[in-house]
């Protein structure tokens, strides 16, 4: 059987950890920018000033680069199992490359959100 082979094993044991890595990544995200958008909104509930422009352009920024990190380091992730799919030969398990580019394409899709977001919200800020 495929399963018991060893290196079928390894290698699905190393696609799951990118998948987890991708998780916790889109998880931090996540919280890191409600938490900034909240802070955002609260600073600009505050009374209109120099000082209050500037703590939001810096929020924008702290959430714009954080976005760009977390992107990056879910495709790094992506490439990883890219890479493992391409060195292992791999079983059908009725998991097709469509489907899981378009799973890669959905886990892409929430820190490019964000990064639109913080843009809009840094052109306007500034």
């Amino acid at each position: 059987m495929i399963s018991d082979d060893p290196k079928y094993s390894n290698s699905r044991d190393l696609w799951h950890h990118e998948d987890i890595l991708i998780n916790h990544r889109l998880t931090w995200l996540g919280v890191t920018e409600g938490l900034l958008f909240g802070a955002f909104g609260f600073a600009g509930s505050q009374q209109t000033s120099e000082k209050i422009s500037k703590l939001q352009s810096l929020i924008s920024y702290i959430g714009l680069g954080t976005s760009i990190a977390i992107f990056a380091g879910i495709f790094a992730a992506i490439i990883s199992q890219f890479i493992i799919k391409n060195r292992y030969e791999w079983p059908k398990y009725g998991v097709t490359s469509f489907t899981t580019i378009i799973g890669w394409a959905t886990a892409l899709s929430l820190p490019t959100a964000f990064v639109i977001a913080w843009s809009v919200l840094l052109t306007k800020a500034i």
